[in-house]
């Protein structure tokens, strides 16, 4: 231990003798430019916030938003015939509803857009009703978004969903030529399965980030016309015939403008999640940081639990949340192990008195005593046909040969979603659930498809949206009936992180990667959550290994929140790290910065920055990685988001040395650090003097 030490305090000395370019003995008081700076920002933001405006308003009211047919009239044709109202209004939260209604032949089809008033940004979400008295004509080709945006030589950013792989949310970027579009999908009825719902379009100075909030099997394409670029976005297929009362929704779609290169528009998006698609606490305060939770299997049992609990409170063992994963239900016991009695049970959803005797309120009890919450793993939507539930409730089920003994609870039926609602919802209140773990482990498409063929032909695409739809207002109402509840959604580990779900829940799992083998590839868990934080601020990083291991893992594994095994080897370390740690994550709802890292097939072998900072404060962190196949020593990294004028104490969390430098000296001039070993990692706080 004292040869690493010393291995890491010559590393960091050398840190600070190849930076004295940007030493300084300070400024006067005053002279700083963050006025300058922020008056500089401000300007940009308002630009954007009209440039949003004005697009709103001239598509919306020349009908270029959203498109769709009607038998055999085109959009075109349908407009020309139809009868036509559009209004517009303030929310009272200060912003701007817009409303565009289309009246033709017994359907309504209506939109509604929202202009956010604190922000560069348009939400919109389209509707059909039949108000007449039969069948319509097949409603198909719905395009919740089919519009252009003014932005030439273009360039599109996007990523890849999670998949369990180690490139999991790998960030790709292609420049639009020609007449090709870029096609972007969910595959198996998962929204972040395939590729994520989200990309930019980025100009020369400006750009746009768009986001698609649909929970299901979602569609985009992008591609270049003229000066503009085109974007066509919805569900992959869709023929419906809407039966005599009967209403849908399409997916929501998200622009977000912005002025300024990538760094600023994804750092305008990432605040927007924050402020309008973050669940909020039980004190109404939007959540800025996830929890850092215990993990344990359900079948632990309630004596092991409450001895975790006490085994954290005897060493000083710091924590927010105890999570209880899979296997608490059902009749049979489970060996505390990951094995399959946690999946065949998945439906019953009673306790089993054999692990939990008295339910969890023995264990919710001292957690809230303490100050801490409790979690609770569920699978609503999986129902294997081995449980009392497929034995009674069968006709509440979808099922194919193909999938096994694997059937889907049917949302889409509005009994079967009220079934579910009132017993989770019930349980949740009488066993003092804090957080809601909602996971998902097979792909829907398949039942969905199979029960359109069973409603007969122009029904393709009902069930999903039913499903979705009632999915939601599940979500809705367990939250709306239990103040304070969080929902974790998981989904085999981030598979389901649209806009929609965002808006009600939060990943404190990212991605199954982690559990598949994997545990020990801290470089590819790194590269996951990183990638991720490009688009999201909030997610949950960690492994079930012993302590996360060396401070190299733990710092991979972070993200705004951890999940954890009890460490058991070093309580003494395991305070340090996450003393460390709950100071990181209170930065890592700033803007962030990917100063340095390597693509997919290199990323093993390059130095890795990041970069996190409060812009109104001016405090930050740099989080850096020399990873095992890196053969670079010393590499110089140019912050940003600085004060040119300000004066910045840098401080190396690793040993506490400490040195000054100007904002411009830090940007310009960079700052030179030397890792003088493979696997290594360092912390820098710095904030403005």
């Amino acid at each position: 231990m004292k040869k690493r030490l010393f291995s890491l305090a010559m590393v960091v000395i050398m840190l600070f003798g190849l930076c004295s370019c940007g030493r300084t003995s300070g400024v006067p008081s005053g002279e700083t430019g963050r006025d300058d700076g922020k008056a500089a920002d401000n300007a940009a933001d308002n630009a954007a916030a009209e440039t949003a405006r004005l697009w709103i308003e001239d598509r919306i009211g020349n009908d270029a938003l959203f498109s769709f047919r009607y038998g055999s009239l085109s959009f075109g044709e349908i407009v020309s015939r139809a009868e036509k109202k559009t209004g517009k209004s303030e929310d009272g939260n200060g912003n701007t509803v817009y409303t565009v209604e289309y009246l033709f032949d017994g359907v309504k089809a209506t939109c509604t857009a929202l202009l956010y008033g604190n922000s560069a940004a348009v939400d919109w979400v389209c509707g059909f009703e039949n108000t007449g008295n039969a069948d319509s004509q097949p409603i198909t080709g719905i395009y919740a978004a089919d519009t252009v945006v003014d932005i030439t030589d273009a360039e599109v950013n996007y990523a890849n969903g999670s998949n369990g792989r180690a490139d999991d949310f790998s960030l790709m970027s292609k420049k639009l030529t020609g007449d090709a579009a870029l096609e972007l999908s969910s595959t198996g009825g998962r929204s972040s399965q395939g590729h994520m719902p989200y990309f930019d379009i980025l100009g020369s100075d400006s750009g746009v980030i768009a986001a698609v909030g649909w929970t299901g099997q979602w569609t985009a394409s992008v591609k270049r016309e003229g000066d503009s670029v085109r974007i066509r976005a919805g569900m992959t297929k869709t023929d419906i015939a809407l039966h005599a009362g009967e209403s849908i929704r399409t997916p929501s779609f998200v622009l977000t403008f912005f002025e300024g290169d990538a760094d600023a528009g994804h750092n305008a998006f990432r605040r927007l999640i924050l402020n309008e698609y973050t669940p909020s606490d039980g004190d109404g305060k939007k959540l800025r940081y996830l929890p850092l939770t215990i993990n344990n299997w359900g079948s632990s049992g309630t004596e092991k639990l409450l001895a975790t609990v006490e085994t954290a409170k005897r060493f000083g063992v710091e924590f927010d949340v105890l999570w209880v994963d899979a296997g608490w239900y059902g009749h049979r016991a489970s060996a505390d192990t990951y094995d399959d009695a946690w999946s065949q049970q998945v439906g019953d959803w009673f306790i089993n008195e054999n692990l939990y005797p008295n339910g969890f309120s023995p264990v919710s009890d001292v957690l809230h005593g303490d100050g801490k919450g409790l979690l609770l793993w569920f699978e609503p939507e999986r129902v294997r046909k081995d449980t009392e539930t497929y034995r009674k409730y069968g006709r509440f089920v979808l099922e194919t040969p193909a999938m096994g003994d694997t059937c889907l609870w049917n949302f889409a039926d509005s009994d079967a979603a009220e079934y579910m609602t009132a017993l989770i919802s019930t349980f949740i209140k009488n066993n003092g659930i804090d957080w809601y773990r909602q996971d998902f482990n097979c792909d829907p498409l398949l039942f969905w498809q199979l029960e359109d063929d069973r409603q007969g032909f122009h029904r393709e695409g009902i069930t999903e949206i039913k499903y979705i739809t009632n999915l939601y207002r599940y979500l809705d109402t367990l939250i709306g009936q239990n103040p304070g509840l969080l929902i974790d959604n998981c989904a085999s580990g981030g598979r389901r992180l649209d806009i929609e779900m965002m808006k009600r829940s939060v990943p404190l799992w990212r991605s199954d990667y982690y559990v598949s083998g994997n545990v020990t590839d801290s470089d590819s868990a790194r590269s996951i959550g990183y990638n991720l934080s490009y688009w999201l601020p909030l997610s949950c990083g960690g492994s079930t290994t012993d302590g996360l291991g060396t401070s190299y893992d733990f710092r991979c594994a972070m993200g705004s929140g951890m999940t954890v095994d009890i460490p058991v080897s070093d309580f003494g370390w395991w305070s340090r790290r996450v003393d460390e740690y709950f100071r990181i994550r209170e930065l890592m709802s700033g803007d962030y910065y990917i100063l340095s890292q390597g693509n997919v097939t290199n990323y093993t072998k390059k130095n890795a920055c990041y970069e996190y900072i409060d812009p109104e404060s001016g405090e930050g962190c740099l989080i850096l990685f020399r990873p095992e196949g890196s053969l670079a020593e010393k590499q110089t990294f140019y912050l940003k988001g600085l004060d040119p004028d300000a004066v910045y104490t840098l401080r190396v969390s690793d040993n506490g040395e400490e040195i000054t430098a100007s904002g411009k000296a830090l940007s310009d001039d960079g700052l030179t650090v030397s890792m003088n070993q493979p696997r290594m990692s360092l912390v820098i706080f710095f904030s403005e003097k």
